[in-house]
């Protein structure tokens, strides 16, 4: 699950970077990292891009089923994803 990557190391050379391009760029340098994957699904979620969200948190869950943050944020993300769909065909 965790590849013991040093966040927090990489935070100190990249403190003023936005949370999406420090995302990205983490998940360049270790794309199995469940933890990234749920980060990006959450920063999307709040983002309100839903979709995108969704998909982040499906790889994250395909990397670790039993990972429960990942489990919620992809279905808060489908929930709103709907009703937003649907309050535009209204």
């Amino acid at each position: 699950m965790d590849s013991g990557f040093p966040f927090t190391d990489f935070l100190k050379f990249q403190p003023d970077w936005p949370a999406r391009l420090l995302l990205s760029r983490l998940l360049e340098m270790d794309s199995s990292n469940v933890r990234f994957w749920t980060l990006k699904a959450d920063t999307l979620y709040r983002l309100e891009r839903y979709r995108e969200a969704v998909s982040a948190a499906e790889r994250a869950t395909r990397l670790d089923l039993d990972y429960p943050p990942a489990h919620r944020i992809h279905d808060k993300a489908i929930r709103l994803m709907y009703q937003k769909k649907g309050r535009r065909k209204t």
